[in-house]
């Protein structure tokens, strides 16, 4: 690649050029020589330009979580995640050489010891998809970025607390970053309303075949995260449960659940393997009212 001349410095010789981001943007050995135009003139040695990369540093995932199986919309394949981090790996002002950038156009997202297609957001951010193949097992992951070295190295110096030089050696660019958790699990169910959420003590709508309806189930609890299988507790026994839809369940509380009046807990609880309970919702039985009738 021919690059123009930016700068030329009469006094000392310097030739300056600037270089694009894409001719830096990864980890390699660039030769490079001057080529002087005739009369005369004629090419220089070739020396090697060494572009090093910093070992990465990841410092979030998002989403850090996820239901097994994914939770996709139509037509996706995989879950896109982002990696992100700062623009310049921290380094030990004064005892140890600066460094620069983080990812590049190189480094590669690694999901459960998984190389992931990355793509390059800038030195701050990378994406990839994680295949639906990957998530389907309620387990606890990590997630890294790799940074090959292509073959490049830096000289790294530690000073100590006197300014004493005590390390310059050679170390191979690029590496591994310190893996972030992931987890593949479901999700805790929530109770977002019950319905009814306060009834008279002894109502005949709970009733075991109550008459004005055919319908077994009289009461709904809306929320969200239920999964087929959910079942609807009070005060911790289970009531029979119908599943509608990830936000509804309806179940059929019993007489006995109304014959007193009191407070009630109220609570979901989702299939295995994960058997996860929601928080508690308060069910209300109020007593019943009394009509005073007047005789003659």
């Amino acid at each position: 690649v021919v690059l123009p001349r930016f700068v030329q410095s009469v006094d000392n010789g310097i030739l300056n050029s600037r270089l694009v981001e894409s001719s830096y943007d990864r980890p390699r050995l660039v030769p490079v020589k001057l080529s002087a135009p005739g009369p005369g003139g004629g090419d220089s040695e070739t020396r090697v330009f060494n572009i090093a990369a910093p070992i990465p540093v990841a410092s979030s995932v998002e989403p850090n979580q996820i239901e097994p199986g994914g939770e996709l919309q139509p037509g996706e394949t995989g879950v896109m995640i982002h990696v992100r981090g700062p623009e310049h790996v921290p380094y030990w002002q004064g005892y140890e050489e600066p460094k620069f950038g983080n990812f590049n156009a190189d480094s590669v997202i690694v999901f459960d010891g998984v190389s992931l297609a990355t793509d390059y957001f800038g030195p701050s951010e990378l994406r990839a998809v994680v295949p639906t193949s990957l998530v389907q097992t309620p387990r606890r992951v990590h997630v890294e970025v790799y940074t090959p070295s292509n073959g490049t190295a830096y000289l790294e110096r530690l000073v100590d607390g006197n300014g004493n030089v005590v390390k310059f050696v050679e170390v191979e660019s690029g590496g591994t970053s310190v893996p972030l958790a992931f987890d593949i699990k479901y999700r805790v169910p929530e109770i977002h309303e019950l319905h009814p959420a306060i009834t008279e003590q002894q109502s005949p709508a709970f009733d075991i075949y109550p008459a004005s309806t055919d319908d077994p189930y009289n009461f709904k609890v809306r929320g969200d995260n239920f999964r087929p299988g959910a079942v609807v507790l009070i005060n911790g026994v289970p009531r029979e449960t119908e599943f509608v839809s990830r936000g509804l369940l309806r179940a059929r509380l019993t007489p006995a659940d109304v014959y007193y009046p009191g407070y009630h807990t109220i609570t979901v609880q989702n299939p295995a393997p994960s058997n996860d309970v929601s928080e508690e919702a308060v069910f209300q039985v109020v007593p019943k009212k009394f009509s005073l009738q007047q005789h003659k």
